[in-house]
């Protein structure tokens, strides 16, 4: 839409807003992420705010916060053309998810990457110990080698449990920990 805004004393153009009831708009120049929650709680401001290189989605009684991309940042657009206005928080909720999900995927490979690396140097060292008659230097280095293949295991029970996630992630809805309930119903069980 490009029409401008502003947030509190921040100045932005308005990318999308459907009905009044959900916008997406980008703030001319970063703001403290902190000076932007008070703000955005001040005025009342429900929607997707990017200042800088973040995103921050202010929905109901939360916020998420991810970085965002050109290319994400059109794939979230496109997503909300076609929400129900009221329930554009929640497409945008979802997606956000997903690219926090994303961007801890990364960081998983990268772990796994180093663990491997410290597991194989480990190993090489024991050797290496061993065949120069340095037993206790082979044992320090045989207890690392233990520790990384019990955070092996750990880690393949968490990639179990992330993939069951990413699983729910993806479906139609997001699973809540909670049920929803219709206004006036008993919260008695």
């Amino acid at each position: 839409m490009g029409r401008p805004i502003a947030i509190g004393a921040y100045r932005g153009e308005v990318l999308a807003d459907r009905e009044g009831l959900f916008f997406v708009v980008r703030l001319e120049s970063p703001c403290p992420p902190e000076t932007l929650r008070a703000e955005v709680a001040r005025v009342g401001f429900r929607g997707v705010v990017l200042s800088g290189p973040e995103a921050f989605l202010f929905g109901p009684g939360f916020t998420l916060k991810t970085t965002w991309s050109p290319e994400w940042l059109e794939g979230l657009l496109r997503m909300l053309e076609g929400a129900d206005p009221v329930r554009a928080w929640e497409v945008a909720e979802r997606v956000f998810l997903r690219r926090i999900f994303a961007r801890g995927l990364e960081g998983w490979l990268e772990l796994e990457d180093g663990l491997r690396v410290l597991k194989a140097h480990a190993q090489m060292a024991q050797d290496r110990a061993f065949r120069y008659g340095a037993f206790e230097e082979a044992r320090v280095w045989g207890a690392w080698v233990w520790e990384l293949e019990d955070i092996e295991a750990r880690l393949r029970n968490l990639h179990l449990s992330l993939g069951r996630f990413a699983v729910r992630l993806g479906g139609g809805r997001l699973e809540r920990a909670y049920p929803r309930r219709s206004p006036g119903a008993s919260t008695e069980e």
